[in-house]
C-alpha cells in the first residue's frame, strides 16, 4: 500500500512507466496480477509467484529491468512435521522450484494485450 516497490522502480528507471501514469494500488499481489491478465495495465510483480505465467505468455515483462526488493518468504511448520514421510522431499522440491531467483521484481503486462 505504501507503494514503496514503485517508488523503487522509478528510482532505479526513471520514466519508464510515462509522465502521466495513473496508478491503482491493490491490497496484494495477486489482485493485481488478475488485473493485468484482464489486460488493465501493468504492475510490479515477484519473479518467483509468476515465473509459470510468464513462461506460457500469460504475462509478458515490458521492460528488462528488475529491482531486488528485500523481501523474502517464510515457510513455517510445526517440528514433528519434518520427520514425516515425504516432508524432506518436498522441501527439496521447493527449493528445486525456487532455485536462485530470490525475490525479485519484474514489470509484466498480460500476454493477450
Amino acid at each position: 500500500m505504501d507503494r514503496l516497490d514503485w517508488r523503487r522502480w522509478d528510482e532505479y528507471y526513471p520514466d519508464s512507466t510515462g509522465s502521466d501514469n495513473a496508478h491503482l494500488t491493490f491490497d496484494t499481489l495477486e489482485s493485481a496480477i488478475v488485473a493485468v491478465k484482464c489486460g488493465q495495465g501493468i504492475a510490479l510483480v515477484d519473479a518467483v509467484l509468476t515465473r509459470d505465467e510468464l513462461l506460457t505468455g500469460q504475462l509478458i515483462r515490458v521492460h528488462a529491468g528488475s529491482i531486488v526488493t528485500g523481501g523474502r518468504y517464510t515457510l513455517v511448520y510445526p517440528k514433528r512435521v519434518k520427520r514425516s514421510s515425504g516432508f524432506c522431499e518436498f522441501l527439496e522440491w521447493l527449493e528445486q522450484e525456487v532455485g536462485d531467483s530470490g525475490s525479485a521484481c519484474q514489470m509484466a503486462v498480460s500476454g493477450e494485450v
